[in-house]
């Protein structure tokens, strides 16, 4: 998979006007043959533009699908080298190393767009059963399966606190020019104080 591809498309959309996001989003949305990741995308695309997320949350959607995709692909090649894997302090031991790597990706990008998206499962679990076929019931897609999952239930955990439907209210100061201080965001602050990485969650696939 061409993850530095990926990454280009995701560096030419924050340079994307605001207001022009939908569009570019729009232009991209057709599927690919023969690349699980555009597939995926392309679903992603699909998802947002049924949900009629704003831009902000188009990238972060992208954004985390993306990333568990890349971490699922990186936790088996850690089981290949008999490493561990470690996300955000929670950590997966014995990764198979002849787990699928498109079912892990498939998996990884599944978990990620229900947990953001619910009401779009239909369109999802369709995706999902499109990219996988028959190769979901052998022994490596099921490994790979287990691996994308794992990853993308620890990717929407690491993003739960990250103030996305945090409202902060306006305060009228009392005259123009006076500087009105921000008040402490405590749950984000909380989370990244005594967050996973202060717990070690150790799991095992074998």
């Amino acid at each position: 998979m061409k993850l530095t591809r990926l990454l280009q498309f995701l560096g030419t959309l924050t340079m994307v006007p605001a207001f022009a996001i939908p569009y570019v989003l729009q232009a991209q949305a057709a599927p690919t043959a023969g690349n699980a990741v555009r597939d995926w995308n392309a679903t992603a695309l699909a998802v947002i533009a049924a949900d009629k997320q704003d831009p902000a949350m188009s990238l972060r959607t992208l954004t985390m699908m993306h990333l568990a995709i890349y971490d699922a692909l990186r936790a088996i090649a850690s089981g290949s080298s008999g490493r561990p894997f470690v996300f955000g302090g929670a950590t997966l031991n014995t990764v198979p190393a002849g787990a699928s790597h498109e079912t892990a990706a498939a998996s990884a990008a599944r978990t990620v767009l229900l947990g953001l998206d619910p009401a779009q499962r239909p369109r999802i679990d369709a995706a999902f059963a499109a990219s996988t076929g028959s190769s979901s019931v052998s022994a490596a897609g099921a490994q790979g399966s287990l691996v994308g999952a794992w990853v993308g239930t620890h990717m929407l955990a690491s993003r739960a606190w990250d103030g996305l439907n945090l409202v902060v209210d306006y305060i009228q100061p009392p005259g123009l020019g006076i500087y009105q201080l921000a008040l402490p965001i405590q749950p984000i602050a909380a989370y990244h104080r005594t967050g996973s990485g202060h717990r070690q969650h150790r799991t095992s696939l074998q």
